[in-house]
């Protein structure tokens, strides 16, 4: 019988076993909040839209895909019309922010959202999701971005470091 595991996996048991055991996932990973997660489903939804269309994403392709998303999960959730347009706003200067590095221009075209790759290793499987795939078409060599959105605080020699981060490239390698 085969086993699996995926990089939350081995992030939470290397940063504790008995964390591990007990399903406490919320440590490594924090919960996003509804804002939080309605900005993730846009972002995954607009590389997504660009991809199929042999695109980019822009401002306006972002603010488009998260007036479909925002506005009928705020009524559903009973959000007040003037909290949801102010976090609308901030919402969409985020989205704005994203838009704004080299990853969204024409040289970094999307391969695939909601990505999902394997490897196997002893007997067990490792299986892992990017929710972007880019193509780094600057490069000489044969380059994947995976982009995977939550909002886990690392700085970059932790990002180096991260089990999580060389798990989930692990899977791609």
């Amino acid at each position: 019988m085969l086993n699996y595991f995926t990089p939350l996996d081995v992030a939470t048991y290397a940063y504790c076993p008995i964390l591990f055991k007990n399903k406490k996932f919320y440590n490594i990973e924090p919960k996003l909040t509804l804002t939080e997660r309605t900005i993730k489903e846009t972002i995954i939804n607009g590389e997504g839209n660009a991809c199929l269309k042999d695109s980019v994403v822009d401002n306006r392709k972002l603010m488009r895909v998260w007036e479909k998303i925002w506005w009928p999960r705020a009524a559903k959730e009973n959000i007040s019309i003037l909290e949801a347009e102010t976090i609308s706003i901030k919402a969409i200067r985020k989205l704005s922010d994203y838009c704004k590095y080299e990853i969204t221009d024409w040289l970094f075209p999307t391969a695939g959202v909601e990505v999902e790759s394997s490897i196997k290793i002893n007997n067990l499987i490792l299986k892992a999701k990017a929710n972007i795939v880019k193509v780094d078409l600057e490069s000489k060599k044969i380059n994947k971005v995976l982009i995977t959105i939550g909002k886990r605080d690392l700085s970059i020699s932790e990002a180096a470091i991260d089990p999580f981060i060389k798990a989930l490239v692990y899977s791609f390698r």
